[in-house]
């Protein structure tokens, strides 16, 4: 996956980081003076500028969401080295060759073949994800994107700029030029292992997504996202030629109102990641559309070029980091073999919004009028919101589609249900010492908040709970020596009645009236009269939270598995030291044994 050396990775990062900024700049650095270069290729009239400028830009979008999955194919084949080389060399062609135009449909032309050669930003994705230590890989995407997002905020700036000092056509030479430094250093500095791992390579196919409804829901978001931001930036020149007296700030002034909207993001983005975390993706998802779209309707109402910034830079602080919580929901309710397939159609769906949403943008404003565009996409994401709202619902980590309340089903697989009469709530080692030392502080106070959730509504429900815990005798006599895991913790004298440590964590401690099951080993039936318990109630269904991910909840999943009850496990009431680690056994291991869920499904299965 590395090398030994720090430096290859690091390296890889720094070019890749180079390059995703200048081909996304060269990208967006036309956007400002669009429409004034389609006026000098020959273009007349005000409704066809509008138009011939949201096909030309639409027109890259097209090629690259069609030849996406061929460039992925070959870049799980031959490596992703060739795929930067391809992308970064084919586009600093056809960016230069932009410049030298004749007519729209040399332009449109030229769009198009942008889109096939492109790819570079997504290709340096996967390289540095593959490249990077494990342990530095967040850290590492996380630089790579806002490279992406700087070429977003810069390219209108530069493209605002540079045309009144050295021309439109030299603008576009002068990005291919970097593009084409981006290319050399790429072929000079990257450094690619010969052998890709085997995840990357890993065969799945649609029908295989667990949990296709708040996969759709996310689909759903980001062709919702793209189509609105694409579907002002065609127009933004000729709107705001309407709000500037001076001719020749136009492109400038144009520039700062698009680049607004990408400098609110960046400021808002890892702001906006954190209460996602704290309050649940969907519920930042839901929120960000529908301010955006209410920021957007005063947008058609402006008179003044300061007002559209300023309404431009609030709504880019409301979308900030939108993308990244569709991609983590994505990520939290699909299985690691199916992730890059998964976050395949996802760009394709972003792709087409993208293809939509200038040529809408476009369509209306040459008919209905610049103002409408503003209120149509306005419309659109309060829609946007409402449906995901539908869908999905503020709760964190829900997936299920609401299907009575839409009237209409997506023939997904068959509904979760639970009988609380024959069905029991294992709470399993949330005690003290786990938690402090096995979860991180972020963990624990969402798998706290979340088992804590669950516990009440299944309370509520009158259907059993009973907690498992591990404790020994004075003296440890219940340890054999030979076991080397409870003969360490004999040692350290962990784990004692009575201790402090030992106790479970208060904000999910039992109540007087519900068993606590005493163990010595790992298992949770493992030496303790937990099936007795089970047998004499009728129980028939366990639904499983515990800690260790890798501990209780893999070996009591198998024991249960063996004594032919059905098992369910709350995947976001699990935690383990190792993220990976948890993430492996859910989606590898104990999916094969155990229905995978999350705990806002459990409380949806439950009578109300």
């Amino acid at each position: 996956m590395t090398t030994g050396s720090d430096e290859p990775w690091r390296r890889n990062l720094a070019v890749c980081l180079f390059g995703s900024f200048s081909t996304v700049l060269a990208m967006t650095l036309m956007l400002p003076f669009l429409p004034i270069y389609v006026e000098q290729l020959g273009v007349i009239g005000h409704a066809a500028i509008v138009q011939w400028s949201g096909v030309a830009f639409g027109a890259t979008f097209v090629t690259a969401g069609l030849t996406a999955p061929l460039w992925g194919h070959l870049g799980d084949r031959y490596g992703r080295k060739p795929m930067l080389l391809r992308a970064s060399l084919g586009m600093a062609i056809v960016v230069s060759l932009m410049g030298l135009a004749t007519n729209i449909w040399q332009l449109v032309a030229l769009r198009l073949l942008a889109g096939l050669a492109g790819g570079y930003a997504s290709g340096a994705t996967i390289l540095v994800a593959v490249q990077t230590p494990k342990a530095r890989s967040g850290w590492a995407l996380g630089v790579l994107a806002s490279g992406v997002m700087a070429g977003n905020l810069v390219g209108p700036l530069v493209g605002g700029a540079l045309p009144p000092m050295i021309g439109m056509r030299a603008t576009f030479w002068c990005a291919g030029g970097l593009i084409f430094v981006s290319f050399l250093a790429t072929a000079w500095l990257v450094r690619e292992a010969q052998k890709l791992p085997e995840a990357v390579r890993t065969v799945a196919s649609w029908p295989q997504v667990p949990n296709k409804c708040a996969v759709i829901a996310m689909l759903l978001a980001g062709l919702i996202l793209m189509v609105a931001n694409m579907s002002i930036e065609p127009i933004i020149t000729v709107y705001v030629q309407r709000l500037v007296s001076d001719p020749r700030k136009v492109t400038f002034v144009a520039g700062l109102v698009m680049s607004a909207a990408a400098l609110g993001s960046v400021l808002s983005a890892s702001q906006l990641g954190k209460l996602a975390d704290r309050i649940g993706h969907s519920t930042v998802i839901i929120t960000a559309l529908a301010w955006a779209g209410l920021l957007l309707i005063p947008q058609a109402l402006v008179t003044a070029s300061w007002q559209l910034i300023g309404l431009r830079f609030a709504m880019g602080l409301a979308l900030g980091g939108l993308l990244p919580c569709i991609a983590a929901v994505l990520r939290h309710n699909v299985p690691d073999p199916l992730v890059g397939k998964v976050m395949g159609y996802a760009l394709s769906f972003q792709f087409a919004g993208q293809v939509v949403g200038p040529l809408a943008g476009g369509f209306v404003g040459g008919h209905a009028g610049m103002r409408a565009v503003f209120f149509m996409t306005g419309g659109l994401l309060l829609l946007g919101a409402f449906f995901i709202w539908r869908i999905v619902g503020f709760a964190p980590g829900r997936s299920r589609i609401r299907a009575s309340r839409l009237g209409w089903s997506l023939s997904m697989s068959a509904p979760f249900q639970l009988n609380p009469a024959k069905s029991a709530l294992l709470v399993m080692d949330y005690q003290n010492v786990l938690l402090e030392h096995f979860v991180s502080e972020d963990q624990r106070a969402g798998v706290l908040a979340n088992t804590a959730r669950m516990i009440e509504a299944v309370r509520a429900a009158q259907m059993p709970v009973v907690y498992v815990m591990v404790a020994f005798r004075q003296g440890y006599p219940e340890v054999n020596e030979r076991n080397r895991l409870f003969s360490r913790v004999k040692q350290s004298g962990a784990f004692g009645r009575g201790q402090v440590e030992t106790a479970i964590h208060p904000a999910v401690a039992p109540q007087d009236n519900e068993p606590v099951v005493i163990k010595h080993r790992i298992g949770a039936f493992t030496g303790t009269a937990l099936e007795t318990l089970l047998r004499s109630n009728g129980i028939e269904t366990l639904v499983l939270a515990g800690v260790t991910t890798a501990g209780v909840v893999l070996s009591t999943v198998r024991q249960a598995l063996d004594l032919d009850y059905r098992v369910v496990v709350a995947r976001d009431c699990c935690a383990d030291p190792d993220p990976d680690v948890h993430h492996v056994l859910l989606d590898k291991v104990i999916a094969q044994h155990a229905e995978v869920v999350s705990a806002q499904r459990v409380v949806d299965a439950l009578p109300a």
